[in-house]
């Protein structure tokens, strides 16, 4: 990824000049974490980067398809560390510079060296960014660079200096999760004892899924890492691996017909149940009725780490990728008096339907038993959308209709997409949901017009570099507006479960 140095177009001094003055911008050196990330408040207008009488640019023609990639500044342009506004502004590209950018993004970003040392940045974190159709004139073959992997602003990402182990616990003898190579890259989630710090394996640039740890001996930090939560590995009681303990282990029963499982926490935490492949699956720690302070650990029947301890994450929710025994292990830094587990397993698809979008990236299965596959159309900016559309959830009920979709929003960067309510709803998210590792932000709406009532539960979040809603639909009709007796108001809990059986098997690869 090193590509070569941007050329500017100016003297020698002016080169020498232009690297004194970006070298002051303190760039992260290794194992340093950078300054946090701008605000959305306007950023200051920073210090223009200094050149030698630049000459102006000829006339404006049309862009030539030949030759290399050039942007030459028709007016000063800001630069960030970032392909976003949102990012930490670098410096000013004065007007007449011409840069050679080695990378481009789909929403018309280009990245290029500056051309100064920078300690500690490997790969396309050497890159520093400009919104190429803004204050540029573009020339030649820029159609024909790479895109750049994601690189969303106001995310730490740990950089692989030489082959790093990622570890499902913060010690040098934990299991192995499986390495990271120079050129790749994970988002930090928080800092663990010593230099540990915890990874969040589906976010950035890897072959990786999941979480695990990965020690600063082998990396550095990269953005905004100063602010970054402490997360406390296992009390010494609890299990520091994945797959905890196989004695004092209580087995899940789940009576007959039944699909969801709740009791006490037992003193030990540890738990184990059986499930097919391409289950939908909900665990969830509980005080009270809200989620517990907690954590919640779940491993796969052979062994593969699902989901490794975080306190603050004591639930876990997706699809169950093989056929076995799975091992849930519960560890609490209050001890687990008054929580509550809640399993629920839902029951495997009648007749399964895989769909891959390759458009959009994702992949989800839904049950043609109960569901049909709707074009897109029905609901804004709809890519993918099923119909719940058994008879048994209509006759003699008050539902009218009830809907899966995925949504691509109109939205083109982290921060607006997760701080804008979908559907234009004056809401507050009501928490966060993590499905098959991706956080969603869970919002909830209902609007009643004409006899009827309109519930949504959305799920927003920003991945692929892409803004994602998910939303479960459902519109009923007043049963008042019926004879007496002869409807009976429809099963939400049963309709939802459906809806999220099918969100539960949702995969971003």
């Amino acid at each position: 990824m090193n590509g070569t140095f941007p050329v500017f177009r100016k003297s020698a001094a002016a080169i020498a000049l232009l690297a004194l003055v970006l070298t002051a911008c303190n760039l992260p050196a290794a194992g340093h974490p950078s300054p946090p990330a701008p605000t959305l408040a306007p950023l200051p207008k920073p210090s223009p980067l200094p050149v030698a009488s630049p000459t102006p640019p000829p006339p404006t023609s049309s862009p030539s398809p030949a030759g290399p990639c050039t942007l030459t500044a028709t007016a000063d342009a800001t630069a960030y560390n970032r392909p976003s506004t949102h990012a930490q502004v670098f410096g000013t590209v004065s007007a007449g510079t011409s840069l050679t950018p080695q990378y481009r993004t789909a929403d018309g970003w280009y990245g290029f060296e500056p051309g100064v040392a920078q300690a500690g940045n490997v790969g396309i974190f050497r890159m520093r960014w400009v919104q190429g159709k803004q204050g540029f004139q573009i020339r030649g073959a820029c159609a024909q660079l790479p895109l750049a992997p994601p690189l969303p602003a106001g995310v730490c990402f740990l950089m692989p200096m030489t082959t790093l182990t990622v570890r499902s616990a913060p010690a040098a003898t934990a299991a192995s999760v499986g390495t990271l190579t120079p050129q790749q890259y994970a988002a930090v989630t928080g800092r663990g004892p010593d230099d540990w710090v915890l990874l969040n394996l589906n976010q950035g640039q890897n072959s990786l899924s999941g979480q695990g740890w990965a020690s600063l001996a082998d990396g550095g930090l990269n953005g905004p890492c100063d602010s970054l939560p402490s997360v406390q590995p296992p009390t010494a009681s609890a299990p520091t691996a994945a797959t905890p303990p196989q004695s004092r282990e209580t087995r899940i029963q789940f009576a007959s017909g039944a699909i969801t499982w709740q009791a006490p926490v037992n003193a030990s935490g540890n738990y184990v149940f059986g499930a097919m492949q391409e289950q939908s699956a909900e665990m969830l720690v509980l005080h009270g009725d809200q989620p517990a302070d907690a954590a919640l650990a779940l491993a796969a029947p052979n062994g593969q780490p699902l989901q490794t301890y975080n306190i603050g994450r004591p639930d876990w929710r997706g699809m169950l990728p093989q056929t076995g025994d799975y091992h849930i292990s519960i560890a609490a830094p209050h001890g687990t008096a008054g929580l509550t587990l809640r399993v629920t397993i839902y029951p495997p698809l009648r007749q399964p339907q895989a769909v891959t979008d390759t458009g959009v990236g994702f992949k989800v299965l839904y049950d043609r038993a109960i569901a049909h596959r709707q074009l897109p159309g029905y609901f804004p900016h709809e890519v993918f959308g099923v119909l719940l559309a058994a008879g048994d959830f209509y006759t003699n009920t008050n539902l009218s209709e009830a809907y899966f979709v995925i949504s691509l929003e109109d939205y083109h960067d982290r921060d607006t997409c997760l701080n804008a309510p979908p559907d234009a709803a004056e809401v507050n998210a009501l928490g966060t949901w993590r499905v098959n590792n991706v956080d969603y932000r869970y919002y909830h709406t209902e609007e009643g017009a004409a006899g009827s009532l309109y519930q949504s539960e959305f799920f927003r979040t920003y991945v692929h570099t892409r803004c994602i809603t998910v939303r479960l639909f459902t519109h009923e009709t007043n049963i008042g507006n019926y004879d007496s007796g002869s409807v009976t108001p429809y099963d939400r809990q049963r309709v939802l479960s459906e809806l999220k059986r099918i969100f539960f098997t949702l995969r971003w690869p």
